[in-house]
């Protein structure tokens, strides 16, 4: 850990949802259990990164897709991002390996650019020291929640 002075980590994982799992095939069975193994893998690290933040051995912030930047900082005046009903749709966004649309791509990137600068604005501000850099939007044209909600409609 001792490479990097600040890490910072994106969480994008979901829940497994076993409701959907209708078929109960040998090989669906063995790749629901490999997606378990697969998360509970991502859990596990995460929460080694965590322990290492909660120690003081490294500043850093873990933030999850499902994190909402005016949530997480609402004091902070100049915390841009999307609200909660934008984030609910980012959350439930597929997760196949078909190609996002430009739309879908560039809510994901301005959620993650958000959330990126909340945590550079608010609970790294003191590790990082001062930013002279407002932030922007990636993807302007979906900067705005009636904009981005309109790509999931």
């Amino acid at each position: 850990m001792g490479r990097y002075g600040t890490v910072l980590v994106s969480d994008a994982t979901a829940p497994l949802d076993f409701s959907n799992n209708t078929v109960q095939g040998m090989i669906t069975r063995l790749i629901r259990s490999f997606d378990i193994v697969f998360d509970t893998s991502l859990e596990l690290r995460r929460e080694r990164f965590l322990s290492y933040i909660r120690r003081g051995a490294l500043p850093g912030c873990c933030v999850r897709i499902s994190d909402c930047v005016r949530v997480l900082s609402p004091n902070n005046d100049r915390a841009l991002g999307y609200g909660p009903a934008v984030v609910k749709l980012l959350t439930g966004i597929r997760s196949d390996i078909n190609a996002f649309s430009h739309g879908e791509a560039g809510c994901l990137v301005n959620h993650g650019y958000a959330l990126a600068d909340a945590a550079l604005g608010g609970e790294l501000a003191d590790s990082m020291g001062a930013r002279e850099a407002a932030f922007a939007w990636p993807f302007a044209e979906y900067g705005e929640d009636v904009a981005a909600g309109r790509v999931f409609s």
